[in-house]
């Protein structure tokens, strides 16, 4: 009889201890369920929040680079010596060839201090160009060019193009050189920033392999990236919608966090715009999900 009512106590105790114990966890079970998806949400934000600021600083560079260039190129086009000597040749109808080497060797020397940053720095006389920044080796007649005549209408240019002597895509910043007394355009002054070499300068302080940071018109093409075979060889206007979408976006906000599909492959980015250009840097989603584990994994 004792063995029988211990029998059944100890079953119902154990059961009501049981309950007693699940009835603990479920909540322990949702709180720590909760805690996780709060911290991965915050982690995401933090995450979403470092792709967004590297984008931002990616152009921030890109921007300091181009002012300075848009700086130093108004000095020059609008020098009196520059202006003088185009001036005089283009009203005498006859080029200096004295004259001009003075000026290539000047142009060389800006060409050589900027340290790989140009595809070409050069001027003209009219349409015809009389001095360069590589001796004299790309000079040509720039008829129907669009910055040349955009510098004829506006008195300059400033945009993406490709180069017409190397095909390498190019920002070019380009300003008229005018005759003095007449306010007539006797000349252009061209300087072509080769948007591969630029890129690699701003990506440099970038040690991740999984990161990768774009230049993107607003033509969606490539023009600038750390993967030389995508330059010019993806546009996210076609590649698929998921890269629509973003071109979309780009189109519309000053900047943004982006998922998109890219040669089979899941990526997870932000951007950030800056009048005709865009910064894109992004990594695999895979990382990005894996990173933020892993974080989680140290916290919880």
């Amino acid at each position: 009889m004792k063995t029988l009512y211990k029998n059944r106590f100890g079953g119902l105790f154990l059961k009501i201890f049981l309950a007693a114990i699940l009835c603990m966890m479920i909540p322990l079970g949702i709180t720590s369920f909760t805690t996780i998806k709060s911290i991965y949400g915050n982690l995401k934000s933090m995450t979403n929040e470092n792709l967004q600021q590297l984008s931002n600083e990616k152009m921030n560079e890109v921007n300091s680079i181009i002012q300075n260039q848009i700086a130093l190129s108004r000095s020059i086009a609008e020098s009196p010596y520059i202006v003088e000597a185009v001036a005089k040749q283009y009203n005498s109808g006859k080029l200096d060839a004295s004259e001009n080497e003075k000026i290539q060797l000047y142009l060389n020397t800006i060409f050589e201090e900027a340290n790989g940053l140009y595809e070409n720095f050069f001027i003209t006389c009219g349409t015809v160009g009389i001095a360069d920044g590589i001796g004299g080796t790309t000079l040509h007649d720039v008829t129907g060019e669009p910055w040349y005549d955009s510098c004829i209408i506006d008195g300059e240019f400033l945009g993406n193009n490709i180069s017409p002597v190397t095909g390498r895509p190019v920002y070019v910043i380009s300003y008229a050189i005018k005759d003095p007394k007449t306010g007539e355009v006797v000349g252009g002054l061209n300087n072509s920033i080769d948007l591969a070499a630029m890129t690699e300068n701003i990506t440099s302080s970038i040690n991740s392999q999984d990161m990768t940071v774009l230049i993107v018109d607003l033509d969606g093409n490539i023009i600038a990236s750390q993967n030389e075979n995508q330059i010019l060889q993806v546009n996210f206007n076609q590649e698929n919608n998921s890269t629509l979408a973003v071109m979309n976006l780009m189109k519309t906000s000053e900047s943004g966090y982006v998922e998109f599909e890219l040669n089979q492959e899941e990526n997870v980015g932000a951007f950030t715009n800056y009048g005709n250009i865009n910064t894109l840097v992004y990594m695999p989603k895979s990382v990005y999900i894996s990173t933020i584990r892993n974080l989680i994994f140290q916290i919880v």
